[in-house]
């Protein structure tokens, strides 16, 4: 999420009366001077069964600064908040609780996903006026709410989300919902045979995997930008972990539309307009060196959904972080349509033929092979994704009744199983295959 201090945030009435202001000194700024993995706080309840979001990682990350940057302002570790008040950017709290690397927890929104467990407030004085998303979900940082708040005023009513629900053989046809606590918004908003949001923190309350490259001027920045722009949903597709949404089996694979939808602002009158620059950041980010510092230029990419693992994690940023060096090193343009004949050898022999030229050690080549590896075979999909194993996982649960809904034992199973192996307790070979040994 990046710098947040603290404030007092203007409402979207008061925002306005600046907008001019903004707008113009944000040019001259420009002018001027012109990785991230984030967690879920999970906590389990064995003798029911659940798994809930802990909505404590104010704590948690006050607890975390204090052993890390505040003793050390050079450590190299930095946590910091997240939209959501169970998640964390960046230690285990008690010994039910557990940090995972989760992009979309399966039942955000249902009843009784939080710990300790909120209403949500559907009416004018509530942040975002969910019928399933508690304001106390929000982090406490004034900033958070007061954008939730900022972007449906502006708006001019909440926030809709409609997506496609995965249709299995005992799914309703069609598949609408009543909404009790409804004063008449969501049943105009909602689509049948989808499933429907209307808070922010159904998107930005997922979980992603960011990485940022210092480039050396404003030019290599913007070479570098504009070549990582086309393989954004390449890579977004490679990493696809999110198809659960409030307690049910979807129809995507990946989180990115429902952040857009989750942050869309415009009015009435502008939605047949497409956003080039909102509430939100693109799939790449042209990041301008901070004032009084040495950083230069930089560029984030940030379509990836994070991972369950660090191996995992550490294959895609390194995978992209190769891909930057061929780019710059044999000034590769993949803006230009590639040949269909053959001709282009791919990406991972390029990666390989860059890494015979420079001198590597045997066990650094071997853990980067394993990396490449797992990205090659996901591509040709002899590995599964994320999103695909979770898919399976749920399907083959004896709970799930085909009518595509994740009950509270589905969810606590798959989250449990999650864990397990996101702890190294427990192999998935559907996922990372059989990594190679390190050989000397």
């Amino acid at each position: 999420m990046g710098l947040l201090s603290q404030g007092s945030p203007l409402n979207w009435e008061e925002t306005k009366k600046y907008a001019d202001h903004i707008r113009k000194h944000g040019i001259i700024q420009f002018l001027n001077i012109y990785n991230k993995v984030e967690y879920m706080l999970m906590e389990w309840d064995d003798k029911d069964e659940k798994v809930r979001l802990v909505l404590r990682t104010a704590e948690v990350l006050e607890a975390l600064q204090e052993q890390g940057e505040k003793i050390n302002p050079n450590h190299p570790t930095l946590w910091r908040p997240e939209y959501g008040s169970y998640m964390i950017e960046g230690h285990q709290g008690s010994h039910n609780e557990t940090l995972a690397t989760v992009t979309a927890f399966p039942r955000l929104g249902c009843p009784g996903f939080t710990r300790p467990e909120h209403a949500p407030t559907p009416v004018e004085k509530g942040v975002s006026k969910s019928l399933f998303f508690p304001d106390q979900a929000i982090n406490v940082h004034p900033r958070f709410s007061t954008l939730t708040r900022n972007i449906r005023h502006r708006r001019g009513e909440k926030v809709v989300i409609n997506v496609p629900i995965f249709k299995d053989k005992c799914t309703p046809s069609p598949f609408v919902e009543k909404f009790p606590e409804d004063d008449g918004e969501a049943a105009r908003a909602a689509l049948p045979d989808h499933i429907y949001m209307d808070a922010m923190g159904f998107g930005m309350g997922n979980c992603c995997l960011q990485v940022t490259f210092q480039a050396c001027s404003i030019d290599e920045a913007r070479y570098l930008y504009d070549q990582l722009t086309t393989f954004c949903p390449i890579v977004m597709a490679l990493s696809a972990a999110s198809p659960f949404y409030r307690g049910y089996v979807s129809d995507i694979d990946c989180r990115w539309g429902v952040i857009s939808a989750s942050v869309d602002d415009r009015t009435e009158e502008e939605r047949g307009l497409k956003n080039i620059q909102s509430t939100n950041w693109q799939s790449m980010r042209f990041k301008p060196p901070p004032p009084n510092s040495e950083i230069g230029w930089r560029v984030e990419f940030r379509p990836m959904e994070v991972q369950l693992t660090d191996f995992e994690n550490a294959a895609y940023v390194v995978f992209v972080v190769l891909l930057t060096r061929v780019i710059l090193s044999y000034k590769l343009d993949f803006l230009i349509p590639l040949s269909k004949e053959g001709v282009f050898q791919g990406l991972i022999p390029i990666l390989n033929c860059y890494l015979e030229n420079m001198e590597v050690d045997v066990d650094t080549r071997c853990t980067i092979l394993n990396y490449l590896k797992l990205i090659k075979k996901r591509a040709s999909g002899e590995l599964m994704t994320m999103a695909k194993w979770m898919r399976e996982f749920v399907a083959n649960h004896p709970q799930y009744k085909q009518d595509s809904v994740i009950t509270d034992k589905i969810n606590y199973d798959l989250m449990r199983k999650c864990d397990r192996i996101a702890k190294g307790e427990e192999q998935c070979p559907e996922l990372f295959g059989n990594p190679l040994n390190k050989v000397k």
